[in-house]
């Protein structure tokens, strides 16, 4: 069974995860149309092949007993230079879970596979640099599972992993690299807006390369120095745009792709604000609250909160429209709606986010309805 495949760099190869034992059980489970859901089932081992596109000879590129992780997007990364492969792998044992995974490297020429972490966190995006000499992995800060997410760095030809952004309280990326090798670009969270930001892999600084009230997510093709741009505010469904990396902070030229929902610029929608407040012990909790349509300061509004889920989420500046974010027929319909940020949401810091560790409850309840009070 094929889980993931990616091509080589060269277009001779492909790379693809494999299980080494059929799934017959749960292949006739489906077939006899039996539908319930068995929770942890035991797994075979899956490991790295390669196929020679042009005589489709194949060929096993790991051994041990571990499975190649799987991800969005594929379970491997490969090199530039198409020597190099890393994944994330984690044991069999059907009770493991993703916090038992680490980080592999295998040299395609050699075929040596070298074990890169040893710790009990999961690892998330791994990428190498343009030219093949550094590998960069996101991880928890630290390695201490519950930290914040950060990015580290180490040679593919060896040497310790060097974290990057220290003191830096946000979760922190990896989106695409710099042309160069010298800086790495992510979309992160600061509150309730997302914008793009970028590490200097020599220093470990963080610099914010947006400054919007907006939520951004932002991609850059392997060939070319134009990023292209998802964006979304309050008042603005998403639309893509593009704009050269160098000039990527400088909103006036961004240059506008599409216009998917023209319709809206003849519906009426709620003004948006940002507002903050004191919790009960002192905390300094923010939300976004959306005005009625048509908002008149001397009249009362009925109000509507609404809570995001996680708790490690968190509202944004972004346009509502969803099941689950519907302020805009909210307002239309003459509520105000509070969309409160309460501790345990993201974006606001590591302390803030795992506050409510062993105390669930009572922090988010007094967040939110401090929040109520307060308007």
């Amino acid at each position: 069974e094929v889980r993931d495949f990616s091509w080589g760099e060269d277009g001779r190869n492909i790379y693809f995860t494999a299980s080494d034992e059929p799934d017959s059980t749960r292949r006739k489970r489906m077939k006899d149309k039996f539908d319930v859901r068995v929770q942890n089932e035991p797994e075979s081992a899956v490991h790295l092949w390669a196929v020679d596109v042009a005589t489709k000879a194949e060929k096993r590129l790991t051994e041990g007993v571990f499975r190649v992780a799987r991800r969005a997007g594929g379970s491997l990364e490969l090199s530039r230079d198409g020597r190099w492969a890393a994944f994330r792998a984690m044991p069999p044992d059907r009770y493991a879970d993703f916090r038992a995974s680490e980080l592999y490297l295998l040299d395609l020429t050699s075929g040596k596979l070298e074990r890169l972490t040893d710790n009990y966190v999961g690892e998330g995006t791994v990428s190498f640099s343009p030219d093949s000499r550094t590998l960069a992995a996101t991880a928890d800060r630290e390695f201490r599972y519950g930290n914040v997410t950060h990015v580290y760095v180490r040679p593919v030809s060896g040497g310790a992993w060097r974290e990057l952004g220290k003191g830096m309280d946000r979760d922190l990326g990896i989106d695409f690299w710099s042309a160069d090798g010298r800086r790495i670009y992510f979309d992160g969270s600061a509150g309730v807006s997302r914008n793009v930001y970028e590490l200097d892999v020599e220093s470990g600084a963080v610099r914010a390369v947006t400054r919007l009230e907006a939520t951004l997510n932002s991609s850059k093709p392997r060939d070319s120095e134009s990023v292209l741009v998802r964006y979304t505010d309050p008042s603005s469904p998403t639309d893509l745009y593009v704009v050269p990396l160098a000039q990527l902070g400088r909103r006036e030229r961004w240059v506008r792709l599409t216009t998917l929902n023209p319709w809206m610029d003849s519906v009426a929608l709620g003004r948006y604000e940002t507002v903050r407040w004191r919790s009960g012990d002192g905390a300094r909790v923010e939300g976004l609250l959306v005005y009625p349509v048509n908002y008149d300061r001397s009249h009362r509004y009925p109000l509507i909160v609404q809570i995001h889920g996680g708790p490690a989420s968190a509202y944004q500046n972004a346009f509502s429209a969803s099941h689950g974010t519907y302020t805009h027929v909210l307002a239309g319909k003459g509520y105000a709606v509070l969309q409160p940020n309460y501790r345990g949401s993201t974006g606001y810091g590591e302390a803030f986010q795992s506050a409510i560790a062993g105390n669930y409850w009572p922090l988010a309840q007094d967040d939110i309805m401090s929040g109520v009070d307060t308007l």
